[in-house]
């Protein structure tokens, strides 16, 4: 019997596969979670148009946003070239963390793969965080060094005791007191805090300003030369890593540390605590907006970076640091448990109508619908060894001293050296006389 041809046998690999694809779109089509998904993008849709019938400040909140886009992209040029790999401006790689300012101002120093605080002097308040409390959160650990802290706490407590409060939190005059009390979601309550009047007197003595829950695990150290790190490389966005622990709980493989890294520049930082610029009216006229409707705030963290076409170099996880993001279970009390008047998903889809962040929108800028890339990194270059770690931890000790200190050390050796090469000529000459 004949062997069947070889174009057969390739014919029947083919067929075989395109029924597998069939019948895998046709399993997908029958999800309920695509079939639920797809509706609410279709209802979010209809919303969106009464809303902007029903609410003005709906089409006010979004024009905020794309106006700020526009000015960016307009400045931006273009951002779809590959990163340029990124060096030191000084070329010595221990420039951004220890400068003489950020040493004089109590900067952290990271000594044997531990953040130490250096406390000469006490910092300016550049920057600010706030915070969701709950009635099992606990920021105050945050400051566990509030004297050496470069940073404001802004309490906004969402729990059931009427008598909490923060006494090393920030005194908001337009609050009258140090917690923001409210009942609602967590980006409800910041959107109703940064409406009040007295916002933009606090915001300006600010450079950036992180937006936590109550529940992640750092300290003083941590966000201090977070924030360091985050203006000395002029991000808009930008957060901190998360520690590898079996505690420390993300989706998304590329937001843990990596210890030999400074920061890398990503498309994408989590909800749960990222910081922001506040210059060139970046968090007041592009963040805040976006919170106007957010409730859990699903979807946010990857509209953002979409709107700002994914800059290479302008959104950044902090390796230099960690911090800790208990998982559900250890967490208790989360921010996003309370009511809200849709489905997590169902706010996802709205606000990708919203902002027009759709498969076909992220596609033609070149990226999959949940972009979550690293576009290039900082490395750290390793102190070698301990004598090397050494010396990192006098320079941040020293502060303005330090180069003082360098030249009298040269001056003393140029001295010594000189004093022992009178010595040798003379004893030449002493052995050539005898």
């Amino acid at each position: 019997m004949p062997r069947p041809p070889r174009a057969f046998w390739v014919f029947a690999v083919l067929t075989v596969v395109s029924l597998l694809q069939c019948q895998a779109v046709r399993s997908r089509e029958e999800d309920p979670d695509v079939k639920a998904r797809r509706a609410a993008a279709a209802n979010a849709r209809v919303e969106r148009a009464q809303a902007r019938r029903r609410d003005p400040n709906f089409s006010n909140v979004t024009a905020s946003v794309f106006d700020w886009q526009a000015r960016f992209l307009a400045n931006q040029g273009d951002n779809t070239t590959a990163l340029t790999p990124v060096k030191n401006k000084t070329g010595t790689w221990w420039k951004g963390l220890f400068s003489r300012d950020s040493a004089d101002r109590g900067t952290t120093a990271i000594v044997n793969g531990e953040c130490e605080l250096t406390k000469k002097y006490q910092p300016a308040k550049d920057y600010l965080v706030i915070v969701a409390v709950g009635d099992t959160g606990n920021p105050l650990t945050w400051l566990n060094h509030a004297k050496w802290a470069n940073f404001d706490l802004v309490a906004v407590y969402f729990g059931d005791n009427a008598y909490f409060d923060c006494p090393q939190c920030k005194k908001v005059s337009m609050i009258g007191r140090m917690v923001y009390h409210g009942k609602a979601q967590k980006f409800r309550l910041f959107y109703s805090l940064h409406q009040m009047p007295e916002w933009k007197n606090l915001t300006a003595q600010y450079k950036a300003v992180m937006t936590a829950d109550d529940d992640l695990v750092m300290s003083t150290c941590e966000i201090n030369r977070a924030f360091e790190i985050f203006e000395e490389n002029n991000l808009l966005m930008g957060q901190i890593s998360l520690c590898e622990t079996q505690e420390s709980f993300s989706y998304w493989r590329l937001m843990y540390q990596q210890p030999d890294k400074v920061l890398r520049y990503v498309s994408f930082v989590e909800i749960m605590a990222p910081i922001f610029t506040m210059r060139d009216g970046f968090y007041d006229e592009f963040i805040v907006p976006t919170l106007y409707d957010a409730y859990t705030g699903w979807g946010l963290d990857f509209v953002w970076p979409f709107l700002l076409k994914y800059p290479k170099n302008r959104i950044a996880v902090i390796d230099e640091v960690c911090m800790v993001h208990p998982s559900k279970k250890l967490s208790g009390q989360s921010i996003y448990s309370s009511g809200a008047p849709y489905d997590q998903r169902v706010e996802e889809a709205r606000r990708e109508a919203q902002f027009g962040y759709t498969r076909a929108a992220v596609r033609r800028l070149g990226y999959p619908f949940y972009a979550v890339q690293e576009f290039g990194a900082l490395e750290r270059q390793a102190g070698g060894n301990a004598l090397d770690r050494m010396d990192l931890f006098i320079r941040a000790r020293l502060g303005r001293w330090f180069p003082l200190l360098l030249g009298a050390q040269t001056f003393a050796i140029a001295v010594g050296l000189l004093l022992v090469a009178i010595r040798l000529i003379r004893r030449r000459v002493k052995g050539k006389r005898v």
